[in-house]
């Protein structure tokens, strides 16, 4: 039994998330849900929390309760919309993302998550512009740009030169601005050495990258 009021017992809790002490967390949003189990606020950051432990299932169940609770939050359908698409529901997550941005235009993070959703519907124009929505509104959002040349590989009308062009642009946006801060390398420069190359990324498997690789064997 809580010995405080839900908001206060609330606000306890979010402190511990964002500390980063998630167990506390989920036991004080549990303990409010089960004195409370109407409380739209800790329904949807426990269901968030769930989403990140891979329980998407039992996310979506406590989304939906808190999207039923207060349909005009533009957040918690947000949420519900990421349960979804965990759970390969694309069509009905692509649905509560459009939903969520009718509500609130400015959530950045929505683009990029509808667009990728709609890359795994094979949507590619759709995505390429809801991504390119958020890099509109946030010229420095990398995870946006990167999600447009990851779709561009994809696109069956574009070839090599438009993926080029987008690099480029990467590279100017976001990489030239932190030249300055490299450091010199003390390694020996002789062009007589013995060159030893590695390749090290974790998308050789199932991703582009890997891919659009040819050999590097002879």
């Amino acid at each position: 039994m809580l010995r405080m009021t839900p908001q206060e017992a609330f606000r306890e809790a979010v402190a511990h998330q964002r500390a980063g002490r998630i167990a506390e967390a989920v036991s004080i949003y549990q303990r409010i849900l089960d004195q409370w189990p109407d409380h739209p606020e800790s329904l949807n950051n426990l269901g968030w929390i769930l989403i990140e432990w891979g329980q998407f299932s039992a996310a979506l169940g406590l989304l939906s309760r808190a999207i039923a609770l207060r349909p005009g939050d533009a957040m918690f359908r947000m949420n519900l919309a990421s349960a979804l698409k965990s759970l390969n529901h694309l069509d009905e997550a692509v649905v509560e993302y459009e939903a969520a941005l009718r509500q609130d235009p400015t959530l950045l993070d929505a683009y990029n998550l509808l667009g990728n959703t709609l890359k795994r519907l094979g949507r590619i124009d759709e995505a390429l512009a809801a991504f390119r929505k958020a890099l509109d509104m946030n010229p420095n959002y990398v995870g946006a740009h990167i999600n447009i040349i990851y779709a561009l590989h994809f696109h069956p009308g574009l070839d090599a030169a438009a993926i080029f062009r987008e690099l480029r642009e990467w590279n100017r946006r976001h990489a030239e601005p932190l030249k300055k801060f490299i450091l010199p390398h003390g390694n020996d420069r002789s062009p007589e050495r013995k060159l030893r190359v590695g390749y090290v990324s974790p998308d050789f498997r199932n991703h582009t990258v890997g891919w659009h690789l040819h050999s590097f064997m002879s």
